[in-house]
């Protein structure tokens, strides 16, 4: 899992996407959005383990080796199995709140950081194939 995009985050941003999993093999599969992405090694993730009916909201520094939980595998019954789901996340400022299929589903006070960026990520075991579709990729920005 690696971002390469060139969508910067501003301070204010609502993103959202549809995403589908299309080959996964396991429950830990999964898929989301980073967000505060530096490099490969200093990003946030929104992960969904769709098999799992859970989400995650984690943050590394390291790569992942050491990384901070806000949100630890929490069941998210907005989840559609097998289906194409909803992903978004309202960013006001170091708040963010993430959806599901337009469903709240947390909360979480994450610092930002300066020239972050936002991206999409897949999430497999080593020498797994995971393959997830995702389209409309939207950015909403306001100036406060």
């Amino acid at each position: 899992m690696g971002g390469d995009s060139n969508c910067f985050a501003p301070p204010v941003y609502y993103v959202t996407l549809e995403v589908e999993m299309l080959q996964g093999n396991t429950e830990d599969d999964g898929y989301g959005i980073l967000f505060e992405l530096c490099n490969d090694e200093r990003y946030a993730l929104f992960r969904v383990r769709e098999k799992m009916g859970k989400f995650s909201v984690v943050q590394t520094e390291d790569g992942g080796d050491n990384a901070t939980v806000f949100i630890r595998q929490a069941p998210a019954p907005s989840i559609r199995k097998e289906a194409a789901n909803k992903l978004a996340i309202l960013a006001i400022y170091d708040q963010h709140w993430f959806y599901i299929n337009d469903a709240f589903v947390g909360h979480h006070q994450i610092d930002r950081l300066p020239s972050a960026r936002l991206d999409v990520g897949i999430v497999a075991g080593c020498q797994q194939q995971v393959i997830c579709g995702f389209r409309d990729f939207k950015v909403y920005t306001r100036n406060i």
